[in-house]
């Protein structure tokens, strides 16, 4: 367990008073002027021990790491903001912010600031809070470009998302040992499928191309388990139940499901069950899914911006789709810019293809990089432009999902009460350790100063 911040015990005799205090006496122990103004040195009013001193310092540091985050950010910079919820340890409804950027170097840079309590997960209730965290920290509406939401997909749905349906839909299954077994490969199955999918949306990074390719090999593979599969995946559950001595379902039977009365059941047997109600319907909901998540028009996006890659010499330059790109973003782009952008890529392309040191890059990422680096954003503004808006496309959500990962380690069963402003600034913190590492200390005292009258200074 990682030691708590504040210790259970904070007195003199205590082994573990936590981490501020034994952090506070390491420091004593190896710097002088510290020890002469700290625990027996400092006046009996004036130690700046407390809890809500601890917590006053926390949150100045916090303030100052999500200050220089917006700083970095800059005031006409376009951004996406990534939103996931989950339950915390003492079961409140926690939304997690991510706000995904490009910076002045062509870099991409996803950055946690922020997590908050909400009551419940509606997209009214989403909806609000972003809105005040956008007003708290001057983030204007008109530069956002983009909002990914997976675990609160619901701001699109009606509040539960399509994998958790088929989920609850298999879990209703697991209370008959066929049932299990049978809702157990069939889920096996469907990860093979997908896993390799969802570890290359879990990348900071994504390589556009490849992603569009892995989903479109997902739903072939899909689409021809649907069709062709039901025969070797039975004989599979039937051959492991029979060695392990379960008894199988005879598929000509009537089914019944358990709970239920007999007299008021429909006549459906358990070949129809197994097959059209759990196989062909589980499969049915990760295809709806999969199409919800890329859609006719997100797909075409997707494709638009895989030409703008820059492997192989880019040799998925389209201009054509190019401008199609450009006119996903009506307020970005004119009538008159995008007849400029397509005179302007036909410059660019003929002058990547000249330059070696374009030649070898891979992915999207390391071409904007390359773009600022040899001063030919400038040269190719809207190009660059363009760029810019594909690589804060919020198509996964894994850097929020990471957050919610180290809240796990914050607020534990050891210390779950944590209030919801000491929780955010501690995540804040502790996700974006080298932002708060770029910070001075007299930063953080100032504002630690001026947060409220204070007997003494630091």
């Amino acid at each position: 367990m990682v030691t708590p911040f504040r210790g259970h015990d904070e007195s003199e005799d205590s082994s573990n008073k936590g981490n501020f205090l034994e952090l506070l006496k390491f420091l004593a122990y190896h710097n002088e002027g510290i020890k002469d103004v700290v625990f027996k040195n400092a006046p009996e009013n004036l130690k700046l021990t407390s809890p809500d001193i601890q917590k006053d310092l926390v949150y100045a540091a916090a303030c100052e790491t999500t200050n220089a985050i917006m700083f970095d950010i800059g005031d006409d910079a376009f951004f996406s903001v990534l939103v996931d919820k989950s339950r915390d340890i003492s079961v409140k409804e926690q939304m997690a912010v991510v706000l995904c950027y490009v910076n002045t170097n062509g870099q991409v840079v996803e950055r946690f600031v922020g997590i908050k309590h909400v009551p419940n997960t509606t997209a009214i209730s989403l909806k609000e809070a972003i809105d005040q965290f956008f007003s708290v920290n001057g983030l204007s509406i008109s530069r956002l470009h983009g909002q990914g939401y997976d675990g609160a997909s619901n701001m699109q749905d009606d509040g539960v998302s399509l994998d958790q349906r088929g989920e609850a839909d298999i879990l209703l299954n697991l209370l008959q040992s066929f049932d299990f077994v049978s809702s157990l490969f069939l889920m096996k199955e469907i990860l093979g499928i997908t896993n390799v999918l969802s570890h290359a949306l879990q990348k900071k990074v994504l390589d556009i191309v490849s992603v569009m390719a892995l989903v479109k090999a997902c739903k072939q593979q899909l689409q021809a388990m649907r069709a062709n599969g039901w025969d070797a995946w039975l004989d599979e559950v039937s051959s492991f139940c029979g060695k392990h001595d379960i008894d199988i379902s005879d598929m000509n039977d009537i089914f019944v499901a358990r709970g239920r009365s007999r007299r008021r059941v429909e006549n459906l047997t358990n070949l129809h069950h197994y097959r059209v109600d759990l196989f062909i319907d589980v499969i049915d909901k990760q295809l709806q899914e999969l199409n919800n998540r890329f859609n006719e028009t997100s797909t075409e996006l997707l494709l638009c911006v895989a030409c703008l890659s820059p492997d192989d010499s880019f040799s998925a330059f389209d201009i054509e789709k190019l401008v199609q790109l450009a006119e996903f973003y009506p307020k970005d782009f004119s009538d008159m810019e995008l007849t400029l952008l397509e005179d302007e890529l036909k410059n660019y392309i003929f002058d990547m293809r000249l330059h070696n040191e374009f030649s070898a890059l891979k992915g999207i990422n390391n071409l904007a990089q390359k773009l600022v680096e040899t001063k030919m954003d400038r040269q190719y503004p809207l190009v660059y432009l363009l760029v810019k808006l594909a690589l804060i496309l919020p198509v996964a959500t894994a850097s929020v999902e990471r957050a919610f990962s180290v809240m796990k380690i914050v607020k534990n069963p050891h210390r779950n009460r944590m209030g919801d402003q000491w929780l955010n600034d501690s995540l804040v913190v502790y996700i974006e350790k080298y932002v708060y590492d770029s910070i001075s200390n007299d930063v953080v005292i100032r504002r630690f100063q001026n947060m409220r009258t204070r007997r003494g200074q630091l």
